[in-house]
């Protein structure tokens, strides 16, 4: 098994890392000279150091520039950047990280910054490698001014807390009051794409004639599909007592299964490579086994085992995706929340001492936890609405006893089909 999920990370990784998407678009020369070209599109989250650009889409050399060679480029699919020497504030804001008396940290750095806005004033974009955002405003062809929020840490009663200075809304304020009407909306307007977006749109609007139409980068949102998955999921369950180690497998392969209902969320950007996968399903595990032990002389017992649970579910997973045409390989990690609404469990005992022979019949367990706690690992194909997977989780079983430790292991075979 780890010799599967290994060969398939390792299919992905050169997937992704040969996978190309040349697309028609231009470039601008250090001259100012407009060069049209098919361009490498990444649909970056994080704005490129570098592009790649070739003759045709098919090509199979291509040319790499950088912010400091051109001064921006554009893609058919929309994206436009501009290159621009600007200065970052990467000033720290976790609290954790933050110190009494931090001088703002601020670097110069020559970037491809993403175009939000284009018109009388610019908005632009850049997410930093530390994954923070950077806002931009432009006013026609003048260098390009952070929007920012001052932080600093103080101490209050005894505390460190953070103070904030929104130092954005007195740039805005500098730059909109030709534009009563985006004026008064600075003191609403916070600091986040959309809200700076109507923002500047608005602004644009005043000054831009009837039949003039402004760019306005396209709002790409999280694409819900609502589907279903059924499967088979043969498992086994350790159970560990003191020094008494013993396991209980799968009682035939169709005892055990899966069905429900998922939720997957598309996060935008990334061509669509990274979602929420998110399950609620029904869990039956069927699972036998035999345990014998001698505690003395004369001292025997042998244990039969036969657990039946069934579980809701309610899976979480990261999904990563290749958006290959066709067949689309996919890998998942997550955690998976089992709640316990059925325990059939019971355990015969066969036990002698000396002559005397005795046989029980009881509950595996009792109490049992009504809570288990499991790690999702998981790898497959999409084509189409359907998709197959397999998938491992390990749990931490039914046990409520400091002294009894249980693990859960099974292997879930699945399909699934996306109703939208």
């Amino acid at each position: 098994m780890k010799v599967f999920f290994t060969a398939i990370c390792c299919l992905l990784t050169f997937a992704a890392a040969a996978q190309k998407n040349f697309v028609r678009g231009y470039y601008i020369t250090a001259t100012g000279d407009t060069v049209q070209s098919y361009i490498d599109d990444r649909n970056w989250i994080k704005n490129p150091d570098q592009i790649r650009i070739a003759d045709s889409p098919g090509s199979s050399t291509f040319t790499t520039l950088s912010a400091s060679d051109i001064k921006g480029f554009g893609l058919s699919t929309g994206d436009v950047f501009v290159s621009e020497v600007v200065q970052i504030d990467k000033s720290k804001e976790n609290l954790n990280q933050m110190n009494i008396g931090d001088a703002p940290i601020v670097v110069t750095d020559t970037v491809f910054l993403r175009v939000l806005v284009k018109g009388k004033l610019n908005l632009l974009f850049v997410e930093d490698e530390n994954s923070k955002k950077h806002f931009y405003l432009q006013k026609e062809n003048a260098q390009p001014e952070e929007l920012v929020i001052h932080k600093k840490v103080m101490m209050v009663n005894g505390k460190k807390v953070i103070s904030s200075t929104p130092a954005y809304k007195d740039l805005l304020n500098r730059h909109l009051q030709d534009c009563p009407e985006a004026a008064r909306r600075i003191s609403t307007t916070q600091l986040q794409t959309g809200m700076l977006t109507k923002l500047f749109t608005n602004y644009n609007a005043c000054f831009a004639s009837a039949d003039e139409k402004q760019y306005v980068a396209k709002s790409e949102k999280i694409i819900y599909k609502l589907g279903a998955v059924a499967g088979l999921s043969p498992s086994s369950l350790i159970v560990q007592e003191l020094e008494e180690k013993y396991s209980l497998n799968n009682n035939g392969l169709a005892n055990s299964y899966t069905i429900g209902l998922s939720l997957n969320a598309v996060l935008p950007r990334a061509s669509r490579r990274w979602s929420v996968y998110n399950e609620v399903a029904w869990k039956y595990f069927q699972m036998t086994g035999e345990h014998e032990s001698r505690s003395g002389i004369g001292q025997y017992k042998h244990e039969t085992f036969d657990v039946k649970m069934g579980y809701i579910g309610l899976n979480t997973m990261l999904r990563y995706q290749l958006p290959l045409a066709t067949i689309r390989p996919y890998v998942t990690v997550g955690i998976a929340n089992n709640f316990n609404l059925i325990d059939e469990s019971t355990v015969e005992t066969f036990s002698r001492s000396f002559t005397i022979e005795k046989t029980t019949n009881g509950p595996f367990m009792t109490p049992t936890r009504k809570y288990e706690q499991a790690l999702l690992i998981g790898a497959g194909v999409e084509t189409g609405k359907f998709n197959a997977g397999l998938r491992l989780e390990y749990g931490n079983g039914m046990s409520s006893f400091s002294t009894v430790r249980t693990i859960r292991s099974t292997f879930n075979i699945l399909l699934g089909y996306s109703f939208n």
